[in-house]
C-alpha cells in the first residue's frame, strides 16, 4: 500500500518535472533522424561550453556573492535547506527562482546550494532559452523544423551580451526570459487558455514586469489573431465610395465585419498605423464575445495580479521607496538607441538604403512629402519637449560608478545642459532603422534595376516562353524574406515597450532585454535566391550531386551555400559583434577591479 501512497511518490515528482521540462524545450528542435537536429546538438554543445567557460572564469575571479548577489544567493540557500520562512526586505522580485533553483539542486543531490551551483542553474537556463528561442522563431516562420537561419538566429539570442553576461552570476534575468519565452511559444502553438494562464503565472513569479508581456503583448496579438479569423460577411457595398463620406461609410462597415486595416510593416504609409488602430477598435465594439472568449486566459492573469498588488501595496516586494513607479517617457527613446547598438550589423542594409534614396531617381508624390514633414516635425518637437520636462537619473545611477549605465549619464546627459538635446536626432534616427529593418526594407529592389533578357521582346507567340526563360534566366537574385511583420504586430511592440518602461525610473539594460529580444525575433531574414539546396535537402542533394568531381567543390558549395546564398550574412557579423562585446566586457568584469575608499578590502567590478 505504501507504494499507491501520494506521500511516497512525493520526493519523485522534481523528476518527473524536470523530465518533463527538458522534453518540452529540447524534442521539438531535435526531430530523429533530421539533419538539422545535427546542428542544434553542435550549437547546444557550443553555447554550453562557452557559458561553462565564463561561469568558471567567475568561479576563478569571483568566488563569492556580488552585487545583487548577496541578497538571491542567501535567499537561494534558505530554501535548499526547506526554510520558506526567510524573506531578504531588499529583495524585489518575486521568488521564482529560488523555487527552481531548489528543484535544480535537490535533483543534483546539493543540499547547500553553493555559490557554483546556483551559477551553474543560469548557465543550464541559457540553453534553455536557446531551444525555445528556436522552437519560437520556427512557428513563426510556418515550419516543423528549423532552418539554419533559425538556428543561428537563436544561437544570437543566447549570446546577447547582457543575457550571456548574466548566465556567469546568480540573476533573474535569464531564467525571466526564459519562461516569457515559453509562454511565447505556446503562445504560437496556440495552446490552452489554462496553459497559458499557469505560464503567465510562472513568469510573474520570476518578474512582476513580465505582466506586459504576458498580458498586454501576447493578448494584444491574440486579440489582432482572433479578429482576422472572424468570417466576413457575402458581398460588399461599394455604392457612395467616390466621395469622402462614402469611403468613410465603406471602411467602417468594413472593420465592423472584422476585416481590420492590417497591412505589412513593409508596405505601411503613415496613416496605415492610425487606420489600423482604428480598425482594430472597431472591430472589437461590434465583436466583444470573441475578443472575451480568446482574451479570458489573459484577463485572469490580469485579475490576479491587480490581487497581487492590492495585497502587497506595492509592485515590487521589498525596498519599495526606492522603486516607486514614475513617469519616465524618454525611456522610450534609450531603449532604440540601446536597440540599434547592439544590432548594428543588423541596421546596415537600412542605413544604405536610407543614405542611396536621395540618388535613387525616385520621386515622392506631394502628399507623401507633407506627411512626411509634418511626422518628422510632430518627433521631433515631441522628443524636445520630452527631454527637456521629463529627464530623470536616478540616484543609483550616480551613486554606483560599478555599472557602465554610470558613464553613459555621465559623459553624454550630465556632460553638458545641451547635450540631452543634441542626442535627439540620434534616437530618432535609431528608431527609424530599428523600424525599416524589422519591415525588411532590404528586400526592396527596383524593378527597372532588373537585368533584361538579351533577345529582343517580339509580337510573336511562339518567342513569349523563351522571353520569358530568358528573363528568369538572367535575373538577378534578391533578397528573400520569410517573416513580414505587420502594422498590428508593431503598434502591440510599441504599447508593450512603452509600458514596460515608461514607469521605471531607473535606466538599467536589463530592462530592454524583452523589447529587444521581440523586435529581434521577429526580425526578417532573408538570402539569396539560389539554386542551393534548402537545410533539409543539403546533405541528399550532396550525396546525388555526380558534376562535382572532387570533395574541395562540395565543401566550397556547402561553405557559400552558410556564408551567403543559402544563409543571412548579416547573421555571421551578429555573431561575431556579440562575441567581441562579450570578450571585453567579461575580461573588464574579471580582470579590471578597483576599490572604493570607504570599502578599501573589497574588490569592485564593472557590469551591465
Amino acid at each position: 500500500m505504501a507504494f499507491y501512497s501520494p506521500v511516497s511518490w512525493m520526493p519523485y515528482l522534481p523528476w518527473v518535472g524536470a523530465i518533463y521540462i527538458t522534453y518540452d524545450a529540447f524534442a521539438p528542435n531535435i526531430p530523429k533522424g533530421s539533419i538539422s537536429s545535427q546542428h542544434v546538438i553542435s550549437l547546444i554543445v557550443v553555447l554550453t561550453s562557452l557559458g561553462m567557460l565564463w561561469k568558471n572564469q567567475v568561479m576563478k575571479y569571483v568566488p563569492e556573492p556580488y552585487m545583487d548577489e548577496i541578497f538571491h544567493i542567501p535567499q537561494a540557500q534558505a530554501y535548499c535547506v526547506g526554510d520558506f520562512h526567510v524573506w531578504d526586505p531588499k529583495l524585489t522580485t518575486p521568488p521564482g527562482l529560488y523555487i527552481f533553483s531548489t528543484i535544480f539542486c535537490n535533483l543534483a543531490r546539493i543540499r547547500s546550494c553553493t555559490v557554483s551551483t546556483l551559477r551553474h542553474f543560469n548557465t543550464l537556463s541559457l540553453v534553455f532559452l536557446f531551444q525555445y528561442a528556436i522552437t519560437c522563431r520556427a512557428r513563426l516562420q510556418k515550419l516543423l523544423i528549423p532552418d539554419a537561419n533559425g538556428l543561428h538566429i537563436a544561437f544570437n539570442l543566447a549570446l546577447f551580451p547582457p543575457l550571456f553576461f548574466f548566465s556567469g552570476l546568480y540573476y533573474t534575468d535569464v531564467l525571466s526570459t526564459c519562461v516569457v519565452l515559453r509562454m511565447y511559444r505556446l503562445f504560437l502553438e496556440r495552446g490552452g487558455g489554462l496553459w497559458l494562464y499557469i505560464a503567465g503565472i510562472v513568469s510573474l513569479s520570476m518578474r512582476q514586469t513580465n505582466i506586459f508581456w504576458a498580458v498586454i503583448f501576447m493578448g494584444g496579438l491574440d486579440v489582432v489573431r482572433a479578429l482576422k479569423q472572424i468570417e466576413s460577411e457575402a458581398g460588399d457595398n461599394d455604392k457612395g465610395r467616390e466621395c469622402w463620406s462614402g469611403i468613410t461609410a465603406a471602411a467602417y462597415h468594413q472593420y465592423s465585419r472584422g476585416e481590420i486595416h492590417d497591412v505589412t510593416l513593409k508596405s505601411a504609409e503613415i496613416y496605415d498605423f492610425a487606420l489600423c488602430a482604428v480598425s482594430i477598435a472597431i472591430t472589437i465594439i461590434y465583436h466583444p464575445i470573441t475578443v472575451l472568449r480568446r482574451l479570458y486566459p489573459y484577463i485572469f492573469l490580469l485579475i490576479t495580479f491587480a490581487l497581487f498588488v492590492i495585497w502587497n501595496g506595492s509592485i515590487v516586494l521589498g525596498d519599495k521607496a526606492a522603486h516607486v513607479a514614475t513617469l519616465h517617457l524618454p525611456q522610450m527613446l534609450y531603449v532604440w538607441a540601446f536597440i540599434a547598438f547592439f544590432s548594428f550589423p543588423l541596421l546596415i542594409p537600412s542605413a544604405i538604403a536610407l543614405l542611396k534614396l536621395p540618388f535613387s531617381g525616385l520621386r515622392p508624390t506631394p502628399l507623401r512629402v507633407i506627411l512626411a514633414g509634418i511626422t518628422i516635425y510632430a518627433a521631433v518637437k515631441t522628443s524636445l519637449l520630452i527631454v527637456h520636462f521629463n529627464t530623470l537619473v536616478h540616484p543609483f545611477i550616480l551613486a554606483d560608478n560599478r555599472h557602465y549605465m554610470f558613464y553613459v549619464f555621465r559623459y553624454t546627459i550630465l556632460r553638458h545642459w545641451g547635450f540631452k538635446y543634441a542626442l535627439v536626432p540620434i534616437y530618432l534616427l535609431a528608431f527609424y532603422l530599428c523600424k525599416l529593418t524589422l519591415a525588411g526594407t532590404f528586400t526592396t529592389s527596383k524593378p527597372s534595376s532588373q537585368a533584361q533578357p538579351t533577345t529582343k521582346p517580339t509580337a510573336s507567340a511562339s518567342n513569349s516562353a523563351a522571353e520569358k526563360k530568358n528573363v528568369i534566366r538572367f535575373q538577378k537574385p534578391v533578397a528573400k524574406s520569410t517573416i513580414t511583420p505587420s502594422t498590428s504586430y508593431f503598434l502591440v511592440l510599441l504599447l508593450a515597450t512603452a509600458l514596460s518602461l515608461i514607469t521605471a525610473p531607473l535606466v538599467e539594460p536589463r530592462y530592454f532585454i524583452l523589447p529587444w529580444l521581440f523586435w529581434r525575433l521577429h526580425l526578417p531574414s532573408f538570402q539569396l535566391t539560389t539554386s542551393q539546396p534548402s537545410l533539409q535537402e543539403l546533405k541528399p542533394a550532396a550525396r546525388k550531386i555526380t558534376n562535382l568531381r572532387s570533395r574541395r567543390r562540395k565543401v566550397w558549395a556547402s561553405i557559400k551555400y552558410w556564408a551567403w546564398e543559402g544563409h543571412d550574412p548579416r547573421l555571421w557579423l551578429e555573431t561575431l559583434w556579440f562575441l567581441l562585446i562579450n570578450t571585453i566586457t567579461c575580461y573588464i568584469f574579471l580582470t579590471q577591479p578597483f576599490t572604493w575608499s570607504s570599502t578599501p578590502g573589497a574588490a569592485q567590478r564593472f557590469m551591465w
